[in-house]
C-alpha cells in the first residue's frame, strides 16, 4: 500500500469526518497543521475554528478543531 503524504492525509480526514483537531494531527506526526489549513484556504476551502477539550491517552487537553464549511476546487 502506498504511503500518503501529510497533506493528502489531512484532506482525507477532512473529507471523511468534516473536521480535524490539532491533537489528532500531532498524534499522526503532522506538526504543521495550520500551514496545511492555510494552503487549503488558498485552494478555496473554508473553515471555522473552535476551541475544545479532547481526550488522548487518558488525558483531557485543550485543543483546536478545524471544521470544514466548504470544500475547495
Amino acid at each position: 500500500m502506498k504511503k500518503r503524504n501529510k497533506a493528502s492525509e489531512i484532506r482525507a480526514r477532512l473529507s471523511r469526518h468534516g473536521f480535524i483537531t490539532r491533537n489528532f494531527a500531532l498524534s499522526k506526526r503532522i506538526s504543521r497543521l495550520s500551514d496545511n489549513i492555510f494552503v487549503l484556504k488558498k485552494q478555496g476551502w473554508r473553515f471555522t475554528t473552535v476551541e475544545c477539550i479532547t481526550s488522548y491517552g487518558g488525558f483531557k487537553e485543550p485543543d483546536y478543531k478545524y471544521i470544514v464549511i466548504r470544500v475547495g476546487a
